[in-house]
């Protein structure tokens, strides 16, 4: 018995076996399994714990002890252990995935230091992306590429669902099954960071979540999750738009020492001022680097001999011009992914910098209003999960202007927007902080950011455009079922298309024979004695239905008498109109499959 303690406490205090947390990465709402299979021969209690930012205090998640299940704050009703042969197996499941869900958990024993094991969960905001049936469609990705690099050193990569679509790697491209010689990355445009997916011929079953991964540290592109829906309809971007032609500008004057941020739309331009180099009588060059370890690369040099762009940036760079001939601001037009970096401005061949800025570059997620409804424009951010609502700070800007502010629980609107957009202040402590715009009309069109916490963090996606359209988006064709392809499903939907003029078809030659009934030449055929059929014609009000003369006819079922006028037995009644039904077809809606 002793000996077991000593060996139980010595194991108990072993330090961790997981050295760094591996990375899961999960769709926003969907669910999520955590293996803690490590402390399956451990007969303790235990405990998840998280943090979202390594300077947070860790949060419980949930505890497993005798007593039963105690789920922490922010994960009651959404956190769950999975059930296993296993009696001892400590994983969990959470549901409904919330954006600040994101963070390190640890599975450790209750009361002691000892993890069992860690990951680093990142929740991943899709994209929405419409493609019509049969037709090509582009699913968008943006990667910081070095602008000098190699056509042999690009390594691309598209996954559905975790499975290949494609991948392009030492020269060599390959396809995942059902996508062969479908889809397409340009690797012309790769080198400026642009690696958008291609999908010919869109069909249901490509229907799904899209994510894109480069280089060799398989880095997530931007956006990080694409989910493409195919309509039978022409998707939302072929709507005829109302578009704002106003091309934003930024501009930033930055002093040496340190280097604030400027962001810019991506395909938009931006001036980056060096007024600090007005006095000096010298040769400027701008300077860049995406990455802190990366070498400086030449944007731009401007000397006795004119001006030399550098790699990457040829006719897209022009020095600005200004009343002041030694102003050495340069604009970059339009701007490209991987754009985004530190620029500095510096006299030609020394190391004295007049000015430096880094460089945001936002892709912007498109969403789609109707003209007089509400919409709303999706955001999400790291939000506290003990958050007091006094603490919260939020804010949506639209050209750089304020739309909506909540600080210090007051709430303000700017010039336009009063009263007319909210914030679910209820939904914002799960990192909801989406912007709702009831009654949109065409002055709404534009960029919106979303601004959250003192700190003003960027939320997810960083940038929204708002397009409003003068009539409904199409309705979108659900995934079709597991045990049918895309074939399948496909030859159902045009096989429906054509049954239905059919039937209609149909109908309409059925009234039309009915109106013609008194027409010469014509007989009922609808009784085994034809004489028998004359005395019933005679006696009664009413006839069968009447066909002209021809050959003969197999005998037909027996069928419900139909009414027709007969003339000389009743005054004839003006004939109405020939109605032919209205024929839906409805197909029900499906929840998106779990990830």
């Amino acid at each position: 018995m002793y000996i077991f303690c000593c060996c139980f406490g010595a194991w108990l205090l072993a330090p961790s076996s997981a050295s760094s947390a591996r990375t899961l990465s999960v769709s926003l709402g969907q669910s999520v399994t955590l293996l803690c299979e490590e402390a399956a021969n451990a007969n303790v209690s235990i405990e998840w714990r998280f943090k979202q930012q390594e300077h947070d205090q860790r949060q419980s998640v949930v505890v497993l002890h005798d007593g039963g299940v105690s789920p922490g704050p922010g994960f009651k009703e959404r956190v769950k252990f999975v059930r296993t042969e296993n009696e001892r197996n400590y994983s969990i499941t959470l549901g409904d995935v919330e954006f600040n869900d994101g963070g390190v958990y640890e599975c450790k024993a209750l009361h002691t230091d000892h993890i069992f094991s860690d990951v680093r969960l990142q929740v991943l905001v899709p994209s929405q992306v419409f493609g019509v049936l049969g037709q090509s469609v582009s699913l968008p990705c943006y990667g910081n590429i070095n602008k000098q690099i190699h056509s042999d050193e690009l390594h691309i990569q598209w996954q559905k669902d975790r499975q290949d679509v494609y991948k392009h790697q030492n020269s060599k491209t390959t396809y995942g099954p059902g996508f062969e010689n479908r889809v397409s990355v340009s690797l012309d445009r790769a080198p400026h960071g642009d690696l958008s997916l291609t999908i010919e011929e869109a069909g249901l079953s490509d229907q799904g979540e899209y994510r894109c991964i480069y280089n060799i540290q398989k880095e997530n592109g931007q956006p990080s999750l694409v989910r493409l829906n195919v309509t039978a309809l022409d998707a939302p971007t072929n709507h005829t738009l109302i578009e704002r032609r106003e091309k934003p500008t930024g501009e930033l004057t930055s002093s040496a020492s340190s280097a604030r941020t400027l962001s810019v739309s991506l395909g938009q331009s931006v001036t980056l001022l060096c007024e600090g180099a007005a006095n000096a009588n010298v040769s400027i060059e701008w300077r860049f680097k995406q990455q802190e370890q990366d070498q400086r690369q030449s944007v731009v040099v401007l000397h006795d001999g004119g001006v030399s762009p550098g790699p990457g940036f040829k006719e897209r760079v022009k020095f600005v011009r200004t009343e002041n001939p030694r102003n050495y601001g340069i604009t970059l037009d339009p701007v490209e992914f991987n754009d985004g970096g530190v620029y500095e401005c510096k006299a030609l061949r020394t190391d004295h910098i007049f000015s430096d800025v880094r460089l945001q570059v936002l892709v912007p997620s498109q969403v789609f209003g109707v003209l007089g409804q509400s919409v709303s424009l999706p955001c999400y951010g790291n939000i506290n999960k003990q958050i007091r609502s006094d603490e919260l700070h939020i804010q949506w800007q639209k050209d750089g202007q304020d739309v909506y502010k909540h600080q210090n629980s007051k709430t303000t609107y700017g010039p336009g927007f009063e009263n007319r957009v909210s914030v679910s202040l209820d939904r914002a402590p799960h990192g909801d902080l989406s912007l709702t715009i009831e009654e949109a009309g065409l002055s709404d069109q534009g960029e919106y950011r979303c601004i959250y916490n003192i700190q003003k963090e960027n939320g997810q996606p960083p940038l929204v455009r708002l397009n409003v359209t003068d009539e409904p988006v199409p309705s979108v064709i659900p995934p079709p079922d597991s045990s049918l392809s895309g074939g399948a499903v496909a030859g159902i939907v045009v096989g429906l298309l054509l049954f239905v003029p059919a039937v209609i078809k149909i109908i309409t030659m059925i009234i039309a024979m009915r109106k013609n009934q008194r027409m010469p030449g014509w007989r009922a055929i609808f009784s085994r004695d034809a004489k028998a059929n004359e005395e019933n014609d005679a006696n009664s009000r009413g006839q069968n239905m009447m066909v002209p003369n021809g050959p003969s006819v197999p005998e037909p079922r027996p069928v419900p008498e139909t009414r027709v006028d007969v003339p000389g037995t009743e005054p004839d009644v003006p004939e109405a109109e020939p109605l032919v039904p209205d024929v839906q077809i409805s197909v029900l809606e499906t929840q998106p499959s779990e990830t």
